[in-house]
This record gives structure tokens, sequence and C-alpha cells, in this order.
């Protein structure tokens, strides 16, 4: 499976959720936290949340684990490499989930590191 604006409406059409934010930056910003704060507090998300570009970069290893916020429901980090906060090694190019396996997507600062970002 590529990763494009069709598989996030076919998510969107099943009932779950894509988030996608992109600030250009190094690591998380505090904006972006707050704003999945906020969106972990309102929203009621079908699980499992996958995040993509899950990799908690040195320095920010506790701000950037989006985990604590979703307590309780089935969260799967992934990255393109293996690391602190990786469950998954993942190419957003080439998906390896199955139909209907993810309920809801969250991707934050993550694009500017895709090779193909409009694919």
């Amino acid at each position: 499976m590529v990763l494009g604006v069709s598989h996030f409406e076919a998510l969107w059409n099943a009932g779950g959720l894509c988030i996608m934010m992109d600030t250009k930056g190094s690591g998380m910003r505090k904006e972006t936290r707050a704003f999945v704060e906020t969106v972990s507090q309102e929203l009621r998300l079908p699980e499992p949340i996958v995040e993509f570009g899950a990799l908690q970069v040195e320095g920010q290893e506790k701000y950037a684990d989006l985990r604590p916020l979703f307590a309780g429901k089935r969260f799967i980090g992934c990255d393109m490499r293996a690391g602190r906060g990786v469950d998954r090694i993942e190419n957003v190019h080439g998906l390896t989930f199955r139909d209907e396996e993810v309920g809801s997507v969250l991707m934050l600062d993550t694009l500017e590191h895709v090779q193909y970002p409009f694919k």
C-alpha cells in the first residue's frame, strides 16, 4: 500500500481519524504537543492509534512521547528506523498494515522527512 490522500479518505470514511501536522522543524514543538494533548482529551479516537514519525530524537525522549496522552489505548509507534518510541518499522511509501488495521493516524512534523510527500 502506498500512503496517499485516498488512504486517508478511506480511513476517514471507515470512521477513523487522521491527524497530520507539519510545522517544519527539528523535533516536536510545544504547540504540536499541546494540540495532541487537546485531541487526546476531546476526541474519541478509534484504535489502534498509529503514529508515523514516532522516533524520539535525543533530547526529546519524554517530550515527544505521546503514549501517555493515550493511556489505555492501543498505540503503535512507527518510523523508518528502530529506536526509542518505535514499535514497528514502516516506510510511508510502502506500508505493511492490512486494510482496516489502523483506527487513527498521527503524523506530526514528519512530512518534511518523506522523500515523496505528495505520493
